[in-house]
């Protein structure tokens, strides 16, 4: 596994494990932009589609965040789909 993979490896695993708004948002971001590195990259059409999946679920629940944060959220949803995002990041890597 090269370098780039691992780290979003790393990302997804941060993501499914976190509780913490904040700390979600962090590693969210974090995946978000490896993944855009990955898919630049990559050549199998499904490991795109799935991480082109993974990216919207990413940016939705980035936003969710964003709201738990200003108090007009919920973000037990927002680490929900950020869940989601990264079971699908996970996959992709396979």
């Amino acid at each position: 596994m090269d370098e780039l993979r691992a780290n979003l490896y790393q990302a997804a695993r941060s993501l499914c494990s976190t509780d913490h708004d904040q700390e979600a948002l962090s590693v969210s971001v974090e995946a978000d932009e490896l993944s855009q590195q990955l898919i630049a990259t990559e050549s199998d059409p499904l490991a795109l589609a799935t991480l082109a999946w993974a990216r919207e679920l990413l940016v939705e629940g980035q936003q969710l965040v964003f709201e738990a944060l200003a108090g007009n959220g919920c973000g037990t949803q927002a680490r929900r789909v950020l869940q989601e995002a990264a079971w699908l990041l996970l996959a992709a890597l396979l």
